[in-house]
């Protein structure tokens, strides 16, 4: 059987504080007793290659074509964060020439990198406008779009990164859908942080928001929705600043609680780096809530929304193309009619708790790691 494996080279950020990292580690994980793939990870991080000199770039991608030659497929994770110059479409064409195939996960619809050229109108600024347009899409073009069409199946999360890539030139045959599989967690660990912070007494309901404190996540909607919901509501945002990120928005989000006198009903718990702890502290929770932003998070797919159905919690979350994509086919979560955080409120006060933890928990279940990598490995056994 052992000569029958698929072998498989990961390029991907990995053993680091990268979500994507993680991502790939739990198929990575959940692959080491496979018989029928082998899974491993290129030793340089798309992280560490960005930072590189040129002739260090070129001992990598020497590396890189040394050891592919032991694989039958090259699986790239692309962010463009971190993969976003013409190293990518090198590495991209090194599988090709050593006549491997290629597999690269987009995890953000190119959409929110690049606008897409057009005219609208004759004058002396809109033809500027156009010129710069088509000079930024060309170098769009040389750092990711020229190497998502050598790639011999393109897995994406959501349909809106789908509609992008085919508007790029992409063949729809190359492109599949997989779910963000939820990781299998122990519930043993307990917190009791939130609990003390936030004074819990009986009859309370904690509502939690996970991850990096950032633009798009809503924060301030979060905390405006306390406002119209009884004083034994309140929030625990589980997370911190990103160390890129701008702390103006840290510190206009502690300005509105204080303004809007709920110091009492918030408690921000900083950066948490253990997962194992960020569970406990999701636990000790009652609902978790994603009130994010429409355009940026209706072309990605979150990871944080799998904190709550990893823990069995309630999800109510606005609804961004992705979500509703989502609910749609799995119905697993409770979506306002509008982005208002009095919509989110009313959701919140008449959610049932028990039907909720029902459905997170039936979620978790049925999109395992185990039960997407099955999904994963026909991805590759089809190449």
């Amino acid at each position: 059987m052992a000569n029958n494996l698929l072998r498989v080279l990961n390029f991907s950020t990995h053993n680091e504080d990268c979500g994507i990292g993680k991502y790939q580690e739990g198929f990575l994980y959940t692959l080491q007793n496979s018989n029928k793939v082998k899974s491993v990870f290129f030793p340089t991080s798309p992280n560490i290659l960005r930072i590189m000199t040129s002739e260090e770039k070129r001992g990598v991608f020497t590396e890189l074509r040394r050891e592919i030659a032991q694989y039958d497929i090259l699986h790239v994770q692309h962010e463009f964060s971190f993969l976003h110059s013409v190293d990518f479409v090198t590495i991209a064409r090194i599988a090709k020439e050593m006549n491997k195939k290629l597999v690269i996960t987009v995890h953000t619809s190119p959409t929110l990198a690049y606008e897409k050229p057009h005219l609208n109108g004759f004058g002396p600024r809109s033809v500027l406008r156009y010129a710069r347009q088509k000079k930024r899409k060309f170098y769009f073009d040389r750092m990711f779009t020229f190497a998502v069409r050598l790639a011999d199946m393109v897995i994406v999360h959501n349909e809106a990164t789908v509609k992008a890539l085919i508007d790029l030139g992409v063949e729809r045959a190359r492109i599949t859908s997989i779910i963000l599989p939820v990781p299998k967690i122990s519930h043993s660990p307990k917190s009791y942080l939130i609990t003390e912070k936030l004074h819990k007494q009986p009859g309370d309901t904690i509502l939690a928001m996970t991850g990096f404190l950032h633009q798009f996540k809503g924060l301030d909607h979060a905390v405006k929705a306390l406002t119209y919901l009884p004083a034994n509501y309140k929030l625990a945002i589980i997370g911190g600043m990103h160390m890129d990120h701008d702390t103006k928005i840290y510190n206009n989000l502690t300005d509105l609680i204080r303004e809007l006198g709920l110091q009492d009903r918030v408690y921000i718990t900083g950066y948490i780096e253990d997962d194992a702890t960020l569970n406990a502290l999701i636990r000790e929770c009652d609902i978790c809530i994603y009130p994010y932003d429409k355009k940026y998070y209706s072309n990605i797919s979150s990871a944080s929304l799998n904190n709550g159905f990893a823990n069995h919690k309630p999800v109510v979350a606005y609804p961004t193309d992705s979500f509703i994509e989502l609910n749609k086919k799995f119905d697993s979560m409770v979506l306002p009619s509008a982005f208002a955080y009095y919509e989110l409120a009313r959701e919140i006060a008449r959610l049932d708790l028990d039907m909720g933890v029902k459905r997170s928990k039936k979620f978790a279940q049925e999109h395992s790691y185990e039960v997407v990598t099955e999904s994963l490995i026909d991805i590759y056994n089809k190449l």
